[in-house]
């Protein structure tokens, strides 16, 4: 979202809501942004002298590593290995379909937007997954069920979330705004959500850019101005990185790789040397000024701009003359920028948890899986800690689906059944070994056949043992 959006957001709550978000976090949000694409004018920019009095800008060559980070992270914790295990049959069913691949969840594009959004929010701290009714029935502010309503989901990124209330540093109220395109009309679309006596109530307001500012405009249609839902569920679930922020209790989260600022610096210095040896690296010659033609112009012509392969030099010269023509090769210094580069780039993993070893540029070096899984450690740690955020707010996202259901569609499913959300981590950690340990825990009696397939299988406690009913 544009900066003055947020300024006028801010200013539209400070005014009617008499609230005042702290605008330097939205500061440091687009900071963390212009680091994310790779291009941090303030670092990236510089400028270099031209021989001539003036001034040539540059700009710095930047391995875009903020991105990658983040990228990384989202594969790491969010991917297609992802189970999720909901207890209530007609529940799952909903949410997944029959093999588990479709229901609402494929229908909303949920496993590809929400690690999206996973990126988003390792990147600017915060991230929310909104719940949208399409052509719903609503009778004076109260939603009927009908089988017509369409139900999408929004994904919106920190610098459109405007916390209202917290409590315990989570988020409870907010105001939620996104820019959508209707009819060839760019719009800021508002949504304030706040909680009443009788549950959630969600206001929906559009605003137009006019000559650099926000004017108020007509919903577009099936959007209800208002909408009681008489649930204390929150329609919203906020994505954060499990690290305590140093921006303050504001609700908002803090980028992964905001205290690696100066590790982000440090890589893009040392790619940039690197690149620049090799810019600069190439081949100079020195003519002696006799070997030159002058131009009709003035200028000066080299014996290699004419093809010109014999030429007449008169007299040999005094014996501490430097000789006619002269090569200097710079050395690239391939070795030591790579040395260089993998430091920097050690310090950074570092720096955003995934280990100091996470990206390495070894070649030719081959390691068993548990030399692979003892050197990421740090990254295990850090994975189940931002494992405990993830699994809250995807199920929070899984329960509002679920009351959507139930009000909007009128579907038989329950918002409060259990549910189990399992991470993959074999990316980091020898499963095949993890696998064989409950193997023996499951013959020595120390594990039960129902838990080792509620564990390895994703099933629920009821299908595990039907299934090893029939098992001769």
């Amino acid at each position: 979202m544009k900066a003055i959006q947020t300024e006028e957001i801010i200013g539209l709550l400070a005014k009617e809501r008499g609230i005042s978000p702290d605008t330097a976090v939205y500061e440091q949000i687009r900071q963390w942004k212009a680091w994310w694409r790779g291009d941090y004018p303030p670092f990236h920019r510089f400028f270099e002298q031209d021989g001539r009095g003036g001034r040539t800008q540059r700009r710095l060559y930047s391995l875009r590593m903020a991105k990658k980070v983040c990228e990384d992270w989202a594969g790491i914790l969010l991917n297609e290995h992802t189970c999720i295990t909901v207890a209530d049959s007609p529940s799952a069913l909903f949410l997944q379909g029959e093999n588990g691949e479709g229901g609402l969840l494929e229908d909303c594009r949920f496993w590809q937007r929400a690690n999206a959004l996973v990126e988003e929010a390792f990147c600017t701290g915060t991230g929310a997954i909104l719940l949208h009714l399409q052509n719903m029935r609503v009778q004076q502010g109260r939603l009927l069920p009908d089988r017509r309503t369409g139900i999408t989901l929004q994904y919106i990124g920190a610098q459109g979330i405007f916390p209202l209330s917290t409590e315990n540093g989570e988020i409870t109220e907010a105001a939620f705004c996104s820019e959508t395109l209707h009819q060839g009309k760019k719009l800021c679309c508002l949504e304030i959500h706040t909680l009443g006596e009788r549950g959630y109530c969600i206001e929906n307001r559009c605003f137009e850019e006019k000559r650099g500012a926000l004017r108020e405009t007509g919903l577009p249609p099936g959007i209800a101005a208002r909408l009681e839902t008489g649930s204390r569920l929150p329609l919203f679930a906020v994505i954060r990185p499990n690290t305590v922020s140093t921006l303050g209790s504001g609700g908002l989260g803090e980028s992964v790789f905001a205290q690696a600022l100066d590790a982000l610096k440090g890589v893009d210095l040392a790619f940039n040397n690197f690149c620049r040896d090799f810019q600069l690296g190439g081949k100079k010659v020195f003519y002696r000024r006799s070997l030159l033609c002058d131009t009709p112009d003035g200028g000066l012509l080299a014996p290699d701009d004419i093809c010109q392969q014999l030429f007449v030099s008169i007299g040999e010269g005094m014996p501490d003359e430097p000789p006619l023509i002269q090569e200097h090769n710079p050395a690239l210094r391939v070795q030591e920028n790579i040395d260089g580069l993998q430091a920097q780039l050690d310090y950074l993993a570092f720096r955003c948890g995934l280990g100091s070893r996470y990206y390495r540029f070894d070649s030719g070096k081959v390691i068993t899986a548990t030399e692979y899984a003892g050197q990421r450690q740090e990254l295990m740690r850090n994975f189940s800690k931002h494992c405990l955020s993830l699994r809250r707010s995807i199920a929070a996202a899984l329960r509002m689906m679920l009351w959507a259901g139930r009000e909007a569609l009128g579907e038989p499913v329950d918002p409060e059944t259990p549910i189990c959300i399992r991470f993959e981590d074999s990316i980091i950690t020898d499963r095949e070994s993890e696998r064989q340990r409950d193997r023996a825990d499951v013959v020595a009696g120390l594990l039960l056949p129902h838990e080792y397939r509620m564990k390895w299988y994703g099933e629920t406690e009821e299908k595990a043992l039907h299934m090893l009913s029939q098992t001769p």
